[in-house]
C-alpha cells in the first residue's frame, strides 16, 4: 500500500504575482497526515487558511483560484499543483503574504526545484485517490476534454490558435506521466500570451506581473 507524503524541510520562494503585479513570499511547509493541502494568507488579519477541495474552485479564467466561505482567496495555484502532483505529495501548509503565488518563471520548474531541494518523507496514512470509473467529457466552446479510465495516468493534449507557431499540427503531446518524464519533460512548459492582449488584460486589472 502507498503511503502519504509531505516535505521534510521548510522552504522559501518569492517572486511576483503574475496578474496582481505584487511581491509575493511564500512558504512551504510539512503538514500532518491527512491534513491536506492548506495555503494561510499572512496578510490578513485574523490570518486564514484555505484548504485545498475542488468545492471551493472560484474562477479558472486566466488563472485558478478558490475561496473559502469568508470570500478570502488564493489565485494562480495551478503551476504549483501541478508540481505537488507530479511529485505525489498530500498533506502541506503554504504561507503567502498575498492573494496570488508568485509566477517564478512561468513554469512550474521553480516548484519542484524547491520541492527536491525540501526532501520528501512518508507518513503513516495510506494515500487516497480519485478513481475514474466511466469516460467523463466537458466542453467549453471550441475547448473540450475527456476523462477515460486507466490504470495509468497518460495524457494526449493538443493546442490550436491562430499563429503559425502554435497549431495544433505543432503542438501536441502524447505522454504517460511519470514523476522522472514530468521533471524532464513537463515542468519547463510556460505560460505564453499574444502582446496583443497584454493591454486589455491589464486595463482589467490582470496580467500587472507580465
Amino acid at each position: 500500500m502507498i503511503k502519504q507524503k509531505t516535505i521534510k524541510n521548510i522552504v522559501e520562494l518569492n517572486g511576483i504575482g503574475l496578474h496582481s503585479g505584487k511581491t509575493v513570499n511564500m512558504k512551504i511547509m510539512p503538514a500532518g497526515a491527512d491534513s491536506g493541502i492548506r495555503f494561510r494568507r499572512t496578510d490578513v488579519t485574523p490570518v486564514v487558511d484555505i484548504q485545498l477541495r475542488a468545492d471551493q474552485i472560484h474562477d479558472t479564467m486566466l488563472a485558478t483560484s478558490i475561496i473559502n466561505p469568508q470570500g478570502v482567496r488564493v489565485s494562480t495555484i495551478e503551476h504549483f499543483l501541478s508540481a505537488v502532483s507530479s511529485m505525489g505529495l498530500d498533506n502541506l501548509l503554504v504561507e503567502l503574504d498575498a492573494p496570488e503565488l508568485p509566477i517564478l518563471d512561468g513554469s512550474a520548474r521553480g516548484f519542484i526545484d524547491s520541492i527536491m531541494h525540501a526532501g520528501l518523507i512518508e507518513q503513516c496514512a495510506l494515500k487516497k485517490y480519485l478513481l475514474i470509473k466511466k469516460t467523463v467529457s466537458v466542453k467549453d466552446g471550441d475547448k473540450w476534454a475527456l476523462l477515460h479510465p486507466d490504470s495509468k495516468f497518460s495524457i494526449d493534449f493538443m493546442i490550436d490558435f491562430k499563429h503559425p507557431l502554435i497549431s495544433a499540427e505543432t503542438n501536441r503531446l502524447n505522454i504517460e506521466v511519470s514523476k522522472e518524464n514530468y521533471i524532464s519533460e513537463i515542468a519547463d512548459a510556460r505560460t505564453f500570451g499574444f502582446v496583443r492582449d497584454v493591454e486589455l488584460l491589464q486595463q482589467k486589472g490582470l496580467g500587472l506581473g507580465v
